[in-house]
Protein backbone atom coordinates (compact mmCIF):
# COMPACT_ATOMS: atom_id res chain seq x y z
CA UNK A 1 0.00 0.00 0.00
CA UNK A 2 1.00 3.44 -0.90
CA UNK A 3 1.84 6.37 2.18
CA UNK A 4 -2.08 7.22 1.64
CA UNK A 5 -3.30 4.15 1.64
CA UNK A 6 -1.70 3.97 4.97
CA UNK A 7 -2.36 6.77 6.69
CA UNK A 8 -6.26 6.19 5.73
CA UNK A 9 -6.36 2.56 6.75
CA UNK A 10 -4.19 3.09 9.94
CA UNK A 11 -5.75 6.71 10.93
CA UNK A 12 -2.32 8.39 11.71
CA UNK A 13 -1.28 11.70 10.39
CA UNK A 14 1.76 11.87 7.22
CA UNK A 15 4.11 13.10 10.28
CA UNK A 16 3.47 9.89 12.16
CA UNK A 17 4.17 7.63 9.25
CA UNK A 18 7.48 9.38 8.09
CA UNK A 19 8.75 9.16 11.99
CA UNK A 20 7.22 5.18 12.30
CA UNK A 21 9.45 4.68 8.68
CA UNK A 22 12.68 6.91 9.49
CA UNK A 23 12.86 4.77 13.07
CA UNK A 24 12.33 1.65 11.16
CA UNK A 25 9.25 0.46 12.81
CA UNK A 26 6.90 -0.24 10.11
CA UNK A 27 8.22 -4.04 8.84
CA UNK A 28 8.75 -4.52 4.52
CA UNK A 29 8.62 -1.20 3.32
CA UNK A 30 10.40 -1.11 -0.05
CA UNK A 31 10.70 1.73 -2.97
CA UNK A 32 8.73 0.88 -6.65
CA UNK A 33 9.30 3.70 -9.13
CA UNK A 34 10.04 6.52 -6.75
CA UNK A 35 7.15 5.50 -4.27
CA UNK A 36 7.07 4.19 -0.97
CA UNK A 37 5.14 0.86 -0.87
CA UNK A 38 4.57 -0.45 2.22
CA UNK A 39 3.22 -4.48 3.08
CA UNK A 40 4.11 -4.93 6.56
CA UNK A 41 1.54 -4.27 9.39
CA UNK A 42 1.02 -1.11 11.45
CA UNK A 43 2.66 -0.99 14.10
CA UNK A 44 1.60 -0.91 17.95
CA UNK A 45 1.75 1.85 19.70
CA UNK A 46 0.71 1.88 23.69
CA UNK A 47 -1.27 5.02 24.79
CA UNK A 48 0.25 7.77 26.03
CA UNK A 49 1.63 7.74 29.77
CA UNK A 50 1.30 3.59 29.57
CA UNK A 51 3.64 1.95 31.90
CA UNK A 52 6.32 -0.42 30.30
CA UNK A 53 5.87 -3.37 32.98
CA UNK A 54 6.35 -6.95 32.19
CA UNK A 55 3.11 -7.90 32.64
CA UNK A 56 1.83 -4.32 30.67
CA UNK A 57 4.16 -5.80 27.64
CA UNK A 58 2.85 -9.29 27.66
CA UNK A 59 -0.47 -7.12 27.23
CA UNK A 60 0.64 -5.13 24.25
CA UNK A 61 1.85 -8.54 22.67
CA UNK A 62 -1.06 -10.33 22.60
CA UNK A 63 -3.24 -7.19 21.44
CA UNK A 64 -1.05 -6.80 18.95
CA UNK A 65 -1.04 -10.25 17.40
CA UNK A 66 -5.04 -10.00 18.10
CA UNK A 67 -5.02 -7.00 16.34
CA UNK A 68 -2.59 -8.16 13.52
CA UNK A 69 -0.39 -5.19 14.33
CA UNK A 70 3.43 -4.99 14.62
CA UNK A 71 5.43 -4.82 17.64
CA UNK A 72 8.86 -5.16 18.80
CA UNK A 73 11.68 -4.03 21.65
CA UNK A 74 12.30 -0.97 19.74
CA UNK A 75 8.46 0.33 20.27
CA UNK A 76 8.37 -0.21 23.87
CA UNK A 77 12.08 0.84 24.68
CA UNK A 78 12.99 -1.99 26.39
CA UNK A 79 15.88 -4.57 25.90
CA UNK A 80 15.72 -6.95 22.73
CA UNK A 81 16.50 -9.75 25.38
CA UNK A 82 13.80 -9.04 27.69
CA UNK A 83 11.26 -8.57 24.65
CA UNK A 84 12.40 -12.34 23.79
CA UNK A 85 12.15 -13.68 27.28
CA UNK A 86 8.39 -12.28 27.34
CA UNK A 87 7.63 -13.21 23.89
CA UNK A 88 9.13 -16.92 23.99
CA UNK A 89 6.87 -17.48 27.53
CA UNK A 90 3.74 -16.45 26.39
CA UNK A 91 4.41 -18.76 23.30
CA UNK A 92 5.54 -21.53 26.16
CA UNK A 93 2.34 -21.10 27.71
CA UNK A 94 0.46 -21.57 24.40
CA UNK A 95 -0.47 -17.82 24.71
CA UNK A 96 0.86 -17.23 20.67
CA UNK A 97 1.80 -19.89 18.58
CA UNK A 98 4.75 -19.68 15.79
CA UNK A 99 2.77 -19.28 12.00
CA UNK A 100 6.32 -20.66 11.13
CA UNK A 101 8.56 -22.71 12.63
CA UNK A 102 12.06 -20.80 12.63
CA UNK A 103 10.37 -17.49 13.46
CA UNK A 104 12.41 -15.13 15.22
CA UNK A 105 11.77 -13.50 19.09
CA UNK A 106 12.72 -10.03 18.73
CA UNK A 107 9.01 -9.40 17.22
CA UNK A 108 5.69 -10.82 17.11
CA UNK A 109 5.67 -11.13 13.32
CA UNK A 110 4.80 -14.26 12.16
CA UNK A 111 3.12 -15.67 15.77
CA UNK A 112 -0.74 -15.77 16.02
CA UNK A 113 -1.89 -15.31 19.29
CA UNK A 114 -4.48 -18.54 20.51
CA UNK A 115 -7.81 -19.10 21.80
CA UNK A 116 -6.26 -19.61 25.40
CA UNK A 117 -4.57 -15.99 24.69
CA UNK A 118 -7.59 -14.44 23.89
CA UNK A 119 -9.52 -15.62 26.68
CA UNK A 120 -6.81 -14.58 29.30
CA UNK A 121 -6.30 -11.08 27.76
CA UNK A 122 -10.35 -10.32 27.55
CA UNK A 123 -10.56 -11.55 31.58
CA UNK A 124 -7.56 -9.76 32.13
CA UNK A 125 -5.70 -13.22 33.57
CA UNK A 126 -2.35 -13.59 32.55
CA UNK A 127 -0.92 -15.55 35.51
CA UNK A 128 2.70 -16.65 33.91
CA UNK A 129 5.77 -16.96 36.19
CA UNK A 130 7.62 -14.11 36.62
CA UNK A 131 10.71 -13.51 34.91
CA UNK A 132 14.03 -12.88 36.22
CA UNK A 133 14.23 -8.70 35.20
CA UNK A 134 12.88 -5.48 35.79
CA UNK A 135 12.15 -3.01 33.15
CA UNK A 136 14.25 -0.14 33.13
CA UNK A 137 11.38 2.26 32.13
CA UNK A 138 7.60 3.20 34.12
CA UNK A 139 5.72 4.62 31.21
CA UNK A 140 6.32 6.31 27.73
CA UNK A 141 4.98 9.42 26.25
CA UNK A 142 3.49 9.67 22.79
CA UNK A 143 6.39 12.46 21.63
CA UNK A 144 8.91 9.63 22.40
CA UNK A 145 10.73 11.39 25.60
CA UNK A 146 11.04 8.40 28.60
CA UNK A 147 9.66 9.49 31.61
CA UNK A 148 10.03 7.91 34.83
CA UNK A 149 8.27 7.91 38.20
Amino acid sequence: MTLLEAKNKWNVSYETLCIWLEIGLIPDVRMDNGKIIISGSKPFVPNNGSKITVENVRKYILRACMNFEYIDYRILCIEKRQFESILQQLEEANYVRKDVPTASYKSNRNFTITEIGEEKLKKKKLQLNSLGFALDFKYLKVNAEIGKE
